[in-house]
């Protein structure tokens, strides 16, 4: 089977994704705004990037009207993060983050999940996941040939 990408929707080739490449884990990702509301919400586009030093990588999409998702906002400004590992035990709570929560609102109060203080950044952790990856974003590329790096 052949399918060009081109000639589908957008759903349509974010079902082939999500249904071609698996497992795939779930990133639920704790930000912090400029107000020191925690905004939280689970990405399905994350992965492993490097083992020296450390990288993980997370794809923040856009709202439909282009504007930046308050995940994207939060760490441009603020530079930290917290990615949280999704498994059963959580997996209902986190995906009752994923609502469309207007800004200012934390979704991990609705979701009834709780924070604790982060040990290396300002942005909490979620207590109810067993694993927590404290984040600082890293900006840095190179250009080599025709391709982009970071």
């Amino acid at each position: 089977m052949f399918i060009r990408t081109d000639e589908q929707s957008a759903h349509d080739n974010y079902r082939l994704l999500i249904g071609s490449i698996v497992p795939r884990p779930i990133a639920f990702v704790t930000s912090v705004d400029e107000n020191g509301i925690v905004n939280a919400a689970p990405f399905s586009f994350f992965n492993i990037v490097n083992n020296d030093p450390p990288m993980i990588m997370f794809s923040c999409g856009r709202l439909k009207n282009g504007e930046l998702k308050d995940t994207s906002r939060n760490i441009l400004g603020s530079k930290e993060f917290a990615v949280h590992i999704v498994d059963e035990e959580n997996i209902e709570k986190v995906n009752h983050t994923s609502i469309n929560a207007p800004s200012g609102i934390s979704e991990i109060s609705l979701a009834g999940l709780t924070t604790v203080p982060g040990q290396a950044v300002k942005v909490p952790r979620v207590q109810e996941c067993k694993i927590a990856m404290e984040c600082r974003l890293f900006l840095g590329c190179k250009l080599v040939g025709e391709s982009l790096f970071s």
